[in-house]
């Protein structure tokens, strides 16, 4: 279980120690890392992806980079994928939940 702290004098920052951040949309650094991460998905799941665009994220720092991606792989269907980085260079996926819907 994560702790969440408040900043004295700041109403809505809090720092969450553990735990990813809050959810954001996809900018264009996301979605060209994440694209490295499309093959070895589809090897995990065995299936090819129609599409592989990364909509929204959250990250949280320790050793490296642990990000949370939700992606449209169809008209309907997202996956979440989380996996870590290190000094900018291509890590590894954890794991890939599947049957995801956007909200």
């Amino acid at each position: 279980k994560h702790k969440t702290y408040k900043m004295e004098g700041k109403k809505n920052l809090q720092i969450v120690t553990g735990g990813f951040s809050g959810s954001k949309q996809a900018d264009e650094q996301i979605i060209a890392k994440t694209q490295k991460y499309k093959e070895d998905a589809e090897k995990m799941v065995g299936k090819v992806f129609e599409t592989f665009e990364a909509v929204q994220f959250s990250s949280r720092s320790i050793n490296g980079i642990s990000y949370k991606v939700k992606i449209k792989v169809d008209n309907e269907n997202y996956i979440h994928l989380y996996y870590f980085e290190q000094a900018e260079e291509k890590g590894e996926i954890l794991d890939i939940k599947i049957n995801q819907k956007m909200e």
